[in-house]
């Protein structure tokens, strides 16, 4: 991954999730791999691609929830979308 793609995947997040720099680097170095969130290596169903679509998208939660989730939990990251549905679907 170049530098460019790092930082417009950084900016990307920051966009959609809304985290600060200092969150951003909290849940990164736990989670590298959502640095990919928006690139040509990100998996398609995965990752924050899958948090936005089910959180954001579908359930339409705001930014600020989802923030805290994802510095809470960061291990959410590596959840595919069918996955957290079905966790919902249970609660």
């Amino acid at each position: 991954m170049t530098h460019p793609e790092l930082m417009q995947a950084r900016a990307k997040i920051t966009e959609d999730f809304g985290l600060t720099k200092t969150e951003l680097m909290y849940v990164a170095s736990r989670r590298p791999d959502m640095l990919l969130y928006g690139t040509q290596y990100e998996q398609e169903g995965k990752g924050m691609t899958a948090l936005k679509e089910v959180f954001i998208d579908k359930l339409k939660m705001e930014k600020e929830l989802i923030r805290t989730l994802l510095v809470k939990y960061p291990h959410i990251i590596s959840a595919e979308k069918t996955c957290i549905e079905n966790s919902l679907t249970f609660l």
